[in-house]
């Protein structure tokens, strides 16, 4: 099976979060604008597994459920969140025809089979305080499935190994394997418990720049990740591609480079190795050595991709934190991005207090 994923999404906290993921067929989140964004590609979306209720990332939901709406169309949430069995309710009563969508609450530990080859399952985070046994606020994990013959087959010929297949199925000779394909974190404090190790593609919020902007003493605020937190949680974790959202729009896109930067790298080499120099030595900026040499293939004017080195990975998804909407072509191997503006910049105010509307 190839793990090539095409990743189309828009993210940036307080306004809108939504990831598509092409190959799957699921879409991450809804926020405003997703609609807009995938047109016709909306189609393809089969799952529409829902992170949590704060508005930014259900805002575009019902608008995509009325554009949609079919036999087989599929929405997960968390299933102690009030505002979706309104939602619905609501969207029936005002759209009949959408009566086809299936809205179906999860917990943590289950799991959505989309094919035999594939499935999500479901993590708790903390980003939404809840009672003990409710869960307001999920990740999710889509896991490849795959068979692997079991030891005691090992070394047996070919025709032994097709009769007692025969015989007894499939399920006698092999056992399942699962590996994490990619993990969305949602919105979500940083876990520590090595929930997202070895997955092929992990998409994480990084609110805020720095752990020193959160502040820990506000029980009543959901809680939220920084990009230098992040970096320490994937240190080692053997992730082959970080993809990075949710930056709060305090940030200009200059500010969310600069911290993405190793400490070592001057601007000058910068901006050198995304017109295609060699890049910078990377091996301090995660804590790990690359797997090779890096190499830069170019996104915008100030910003890059790197290609065969994991340690600066972070550099591909500053553009989340800005007005674009960018897409990724992730085959294992190399990066190939395609940015396209959706809405102008122009001044950008304090992120305010995030009022907790819909839960």
């Amino acid at each position: 099976m190839s793990n090539h994923l095409t990743i189309t999404g828009y993210s940036t906290a307080l306004f809108s979060t939504w990831y598509f993921v092409n190959e799957f067929g699921v879409l991450f989140d809804c926020g405003d604008g997703v609609s807009a964004g995938l047109l016709q590609k909306a189609r393809k979306v089969k799952h529409v597994f829902i992170s949590h209720a704060d508005r930014d990332h259900v805002a575009g939901l019902l608008q995509f459920n009325q554009l949609n709406a079919r036999a087989g169309l599929n929405f997960y949430y968390p299933k102690d969140c009030g505002s979706f069995p309104a939602m619905a309710e609501f969207s029936s009563r005002f759209d009949p025809h959408v009566s086809g969508t299936q809205w179906i609450p999860l917990e943590a530990g289950q799991e959505v089979r989309l094919r035999h080859d594939l499935l999500v399952r479901t993590i708790e985070n903390r980003h939404v305080p809840a009672e003990p046994g409710q869960f307001k606020s999920l990740s999710y994990a889509v896991d490849r499935i795959s068979r692997r013959l079991k030891p005691e087959f090992s070394g047996r010929s070919g025709e032994e190994i097709a009769a007692v297949r025969q015989k007894l199925g499939d399920a006698a000779i092999t056992d399942e394997a699962r590996s994490p394909s990619l993990i969305y974190s949602g919105d979500t404090p940083p876990e520590w418990d090595g929930r997202y190790h070895g997955a092929e593609v992990l998409i994480h919020e990084a609110t805020f720049l720095t752990a020193a902007e959160i502040d820990p003493d506000d029980p009543k605020r959901n809680k939220h990740s920084s990009l230098d937190q992040v970096m320490k949680m994937v240190a080692g974790s053997k992730i082959k591609k970080l993809i990075l959202g949710h930056f709060s729009s305090r940030y200009s896109n200059e500010q969310i480079d600069e911290a993405n930067r190793p400490r070592d790298e001057s601007p000058r080499d910068f901006h050198r190795g995304a017109q295609g120099s060699a890049g910078p030595n990377c091996q301090r900026s995660a804590g790990r050595m690359c797997d090779e040499p890096p190499q830069l293939t170019p996104l915008r004017q100030g910003m890059a991709v790197e290609r065969g080195c994991r340690a600066w990975l972070p550099q591909m998804l500053a553009c989340l934190g800005s007005q674009k909407k960018c897409c990724w072509d992730i085959s294992g191997k190399s990066v190939s991005p395609r940015v396209a503006p959706t809405i102008s910049a122009g001044r950008r105010p304090p992120l305010p207090q995030r009022r907790a509307a819909l839960r």
